[in-house]
């Protein structure tokens, strides 16, 4: 799986519950699966609450930074994505927002996320595919 590749292991199974057609989420994860990876002086935990929320995203989940002995935290709240860049930086996206946090517990206080793109503004333009991609090339 390309997340264990990229250094993630799932550190709790999470519970998921029976689909709900009518509720807010089709399904519910409580206890939460989580996932984590680790980074430079600490580790990135991402939570997983729940699939398919009504109208909004497909994963319901949330994000947090610790601290290598677990003693310190750094709360991300509501995220669609998580990682850290080649140098230790901590980059997710939350709310259509990019954010980066230089290296978390490099120094004595943790740093505060810093938004690097917001792209709330942006929207699809319909386009009509060229001709050669219209049709898949022949094969024998």
């Amino acid at each position: 799986m390309r997340t264990e590749r990229d250094g993630w292991a799932t550190t709790a199974p999470g519970q998921f519950s029976d689909y709900n057609n009518k509720g807010p989420l089709a399904w519910i994860v409580d206890p939460p699966m989580v996932v984590e990876k680790p980074i430079a002086n600490g580790r990135i935990q991402i939570s997983l609450h729940g699939l398919h929320e009504r109208r909004m995203r497909k994963y319901m989940q949330t994000g947090r930074v610790t601290d290598l002995g677990g003693e310190r935290c750094i709360d991300l709240g509501r995220v669609d994505w998580a990682d850290a860049d080649h140098n230790g930086d901590v980059l997710f996206a939350s709310g259509g927002c990019l954010y980066r946090m230089p290296q978390p517990f490099a120094g004595t206080d943790p740093s505060s996320p810093r938004c690097i793109a917001d792209l709330n503004d942006l929207s699809f333009e319909a386009r009509i595919a060229p001709d050669h991609a219209v049709q898949w090339p022949q094969t024998n």
